[in-house]
């Protein structure tokens, strides 16, 4: 075995470690795994580990991460909550739910950004509603 030194600082190692996994390389490995012999027969008979890991949709998952994460707080599902009853002026929601503008602002904007609420501005005042897609996440 040939063992080679690589001298590297950590930005040019964070560097070739982003690429490397750029690369979407799957991982070799053995179908003589220590696994019970049903699951490795399901596995041969739908393609092998590489047809498996074929099957994970890296941009999917990303987004069903940040849909959770948004639906992650107490405060947000609170706002879910009020806006499946009715739609709300941001006025109101920050009496009833008893916080900050810059709060209710940050949180209004993480519910946006997944398309669960949306906002419309009457006159001088922004009224939130549900979205479709929000409605099947009320609580």
């Amino acid at each position: 075995m040939r063992i080679i030194n690589l001298r590297m600082n950590a930005t040019q190692l964070t560097m070739l470690v982003k690429y490397i996994s750029s690369k979407k390389t799957i991982p070799h490995m053995s179908m003589d795994l220590d696994i019970p012999r049903e699951v490795k027969q399901e596995l041969e008979d739908d393609g092998g580990i590489e047809v498996l890991l074929e099957k994970i949709d890296d941009p999917k998952i990303e987004e069903m991460s940040r849909l959770h994460k948004s639906l992650s707080n107490p405060l947000r599902l609170k706002i879910l909550t009020l806006l499946a009853e009715q739609d709300l002026c941001v006025c109101l929601l920050k009496e009833m739910l008893d916080i900050e503008d810059s709060k209710l602002s940050y949180h209004l904007s993480v519910l946006k950004d997944e398309a669960l609420i949306e906002g419309e501005r009457e006159r001088n005042f922004v009224v939130y509603r549900m979205t479709e897609r929000g409605r099947k996440y009320v609580p």
